[in-house]
């Protein structure tokens, strides 16, 4: 008798298997085949229905509607209905949400399996995140439990294994994994690590006061500027003594872009929005100007896109200045992995670049501080090779279990006569 079960488990577990693998490529599948079958580069890809979005994390994004937030995948529909009060991006499987004034995280199921028990949270970077209760901040895993104590006044993400925390006297350091501080409370201010180094500052809490120190705590450049963007592309933003020009200085702390400006973005993808004039164009990191100031406004480049506004419309242009989607969005912000939020009429969705969707570039790396932290290239690759995999693995399994069943019932019928 126990080999009779034994084929007829083994039978339902190939029916049941089956579906599981057809929903692990599902979203990307739809996401594709949007992209397939358009006939424009650029279309819609999530209406335009939300008070405000933000950009996809892990293949989630989240959504807000009367005060409301919730998550929806690529393609709108919803993991995560819209009644909490507060969200943050998906990374490391995780995301942060708050209801009622408490805060956990839900995973990519919508299912809150860390509970809503803690004052504030951060979200999760390198297997660690910052949470607090009883106004005192410490770190928990994955599995929700407190690995450093509640002991700091206030604590930042890890990067690079190091995190910012402040003590009771309003002073920041570093700790490391274990909790043990290797670089002393002794700055006014203290930011991320990103390849190897962190602006950090000194004395006033505003003002050019901010240096950059390395993770040895060592001081890689002095205490005396006033960071307007952080280091990319071997290029910081900074401020004059006025206030009103803006600048860019290299990692020696050298004025390698005068400060003729009056305001900077940072530099993505080798250029950065700058404002002359009161109008905004594009420069490269020598200062040379790439494209002409000739915008209302504009933000950096991104799937070599940048979003720019015009009598206030908001549109897109290529990395040589030629428009490639007219104005006509009332808010816009940058693509990130062929995918970005736009607001039309005030109501905000998702256009899609099936260019990209379709090839993606082989190697792309999102900066250290990009909203989206976690790498989701993999969930735009070929979905059809994606599920064509899938079913040569469901395959393989269904036919093992198959000789496994048949085995059982010939010694099942053997028994029996």
């Amino acid at each position: 008798m126990k080999y009779a079960r034994l084929a007829v488990v083994s039978f339902l577990l190939i029916f049941l298997m089956m579906p599981c693998s057809a929903v692990y490529a599902q979203v990307d599948e739809r996401v594709y085949a949007m992209a397939l079958e358009a006939d424009e580069r650029f279309i819609q890809a999530v209406p335009f229905r939300y008070d405000n979005v933000w950009w996809f994390s892990e293949g989630f994004a989240w959504v807000q509607q009367n005060d409301k937030f919730g998550f929806i995948d690529k393609t709108g529909n919803y993991i995560a209905p819209i009644d909490y009060d507060w969200v943050w991006d998906f990374s490391e499987g995780l995301a942060v949400v708050s209801r009622d004034g408490a805060f956990g995280y839900i995973n990519r199921y919508g299912d809150e399996v860390i509970p809503l028990a803690f004052d504030l949270a951060w979200y999760f970077t390198e297997g660690l995140a910052a949470v607090s209760a009883g106004g005192k901040w410490g770190f928990i895993d994955h599995s929700g439990h407190i690995v450093l104590p509640l002991v700091h006044d206030f604590a930042s993400e890890f990067s690079e294994g190091l995190a910012a925390v402040r003590n009771e006297y309003r002073q920041w350091g570093y700790i490391n994994r274990e909790g043990d501080v290797v670089i002393p409370h002794i700055f006014s201010r203290a930011f991320w690590f990103a390849d190897g180094i962190a602006w950090v500052g000194m004395d006033s809490v505003y003002g050019p006061d901010l240096g950059v120190i390395d993770t040895e705590g060592n001081q890689v450049l002095p205490f005396e500027f006033d960071m307007q963007t952080p280091f990319h592309d071997g290029r910081a933003g900074i401020v004059g003594d006025s206030g009103n020009d803006f600048g860019f200085i290299d990692i020696s702390g050298e004025e390698v872009i005068p400060l003729i400006y009056q305001n900077v973005r940072r530099f993505s993808e080798g250029l950065a929005p700058v404002m002359l004039n009161e109008q905004w164009g594009f420069i490269d990191t020598d200062g040379n100007t790439v494209i002409d100031f000739e915008f209302d406004d504009a933000r950096y480049f991104r799937n070599n896109l940048a979003p720019v506004a015009r009598d206030g419309q908001w549109g897109f242009i290529d990395r040589s200045g030629n428009i490639v989607i007219d104005f006509q969005f009332s808010e816009a912000r940058t693509f990130y992995y062929g995918m970005a939020p736009v607001a039309l009429d005030g109501r905000w969705g998702f256009i899609m670049d099936t260019d990209y969707i379709l090839n993606p570039p082989d190697a792309y790396q999102p900066d250290e501080d990009d909203v989206v932290l976690a790498d989701v290239a993999d969930e735009l690759d070929d979905a059809e090779s994606h599920a064509r995999n899938l079913g040569i693995v469901v395959a393989v399994v269904a036919v093992v279990v198959i000789v496994a069943a048949s085995f059982g019932y010939y010694f099942w019928r053997r028994k029996r006569q």
